[in-house]
């Protein structure tokens, strides 16, 4: 019996203290480059990754069309996002004025609800004349008397 526990014992530090190693051919193996994170790939699976356009001109032709629906596609972008920035400058030209138009329009509604009597023009004149007449009023039409000795 202490004769498996030791056989047990070896066998497990042997397998607990053995590293682990990573066979190179098995696929890529996580790895960086100047503080980049990257992979490895073995040589023999590279060659097998290997791909050669000249071999495929279809691909080739595939290819550049794609390339060039991508550059059309970047010219149809600009030219959108510069009509949006336009557009959105000429919205906000057309919410000021349109605020604007608002409240003068608010202030003529105002003035047309008040009454004769609110108009700030009417009680000027009527302060005006009013002050006219009380001088008016009081003043002494006497001469004044001049007593000579």
């Amino acid at each position: 019996m202490e004769t498996r526990r030791l056989i047990a014992v070896f066998v497990s530090a042997t397998v607990c203290l053995t590293p682990a190693t990573i066979r190179a051919d098995d696929g890529p193996v996580p790895s960086s480059l100047e503080g980049k994170p990257g992979f490895w790939i073995p040589e023999a699976l590279f060659e097998k990754m290997e791909f050669r356009y000249e071999d495929h001109p279809e691909l080739e032709r595939k290819l550049a069309e794609r390339e060039t629906e991508v550059k059309q596609l970047r010219i149809s972008l600009h030219k959108k996002t510069e009509s949006a920035s336009t557009a959105m400058e000429r919205r906000a030209f057309f919410k000021d004025a349109f605020d604007a138009e608002r409240a003068a329009h608010a202030l003529t509604r105002e003035d047309a609800k008040r009454g004769f009597f609110e108009s700030p023009t009417l009680w000027l004149v009527v302060g005006a004349l009013t002050t006219g007449a009380i001088f008016y009023l009081t003043r002494d039409d006497s001469p004044d008397v001049v007593v000579a000795r």
